[in-house]
């Protein structure tokens, strides 16, 4: 099964690398409620990749990636839309994706 969230808000919080053990940067993703439907948490690159989750308690996604792809993806949170985050529970793996765009399309 595959859980589909599109997302409208986010939020980001750095971490002093002394703060947190494993995580350095947290991006809270939100509806266009407000209801938060998603966490992304950055990795520090020695540490094993982590398990990306469905919290079925929440109804929340939570999907890990490496510090040093933060700015890719803090880029398409920025200037994308839409934007979804998906969940598949049959893989354990999730993913964040824009919707589809012309070819060739500036960004104003």
């Amino acid at each position: 099964m595959s859980y589909y969230r599109q997302i409208d808000k986010y939020r980001v919080i750095h971490y002093s690398w002394s703060s947190t053990k494993y995580f350095a940067v947290w991006i809270y993703l939100y509806d266009q409620d407000g209801q938060m439907k998603g966490e992304i948490r950055f990795h520090k690159e020695e540490i094993a990749d982590p398990t990306d989750v469905y919290d079925s308690d929440n109804d929340k996604i939570i999907i890990h990636f490496p510090l040093h792809r933060y700015l890719e993806i803090i880029d398409l949170l920025r200037n994308e839309e839409p934007v979804t985050l998906a969940f598949n529970t049959s893989t354990n793996e999730g993913w964040i994706y824009t919707g589809k765009e012309p070819v060739g399309e500036e960004e104003t």
